[in-house]
């Protein structure tokens, strides 16, 4: 007898699960398939999301969005830093006070 081994993934979305129409089978399941040869669990519900769904495609242009918005937000604390300047000098007793400047 032979052993197939499948995976399969509930997708969830808040109060809603994702299925997929099987047309041989005329039934609504999960995201799944077959494990091809020389692959692990992971690789295959990947490949077989990326397969079913656009999912995949979504999720990595959201994330290089959210990537791209985090970049910018980082780049723009620190020009902010770099636009507060610490400014030393000595006061009439000798001694160093510290001001901020804002640009």
């Amino acid at each position: 007898m032979k052993t197939d081994l499948v995976v399969s993934a509930y997708i969830f979305n808040q109060d809603k699960v994702l299925l997929i129409h099987h047309k041989k089978l005329n039934l609504w399941l999960p995201v799944g398939g077959h494990i091809d040869k020389d692959e692990t669990p992971d690789e295959a519900i990947l490949r077989e999301i990326k397969e079913e769904t656009p999912l995949l495609s979504i999720l990595h242009m959201q994330t290089a969005k959210r990537q791209s918005r985090n970049k910018k937000r980082r780049a723009q604390q620190r020009r902010m830093v770099h636009k507060r300047r610490l400014k030393t000098r000595k006061s009439a007793n000798g001694r160093q006070t510290h001001s901020t400047k804002s640009v």
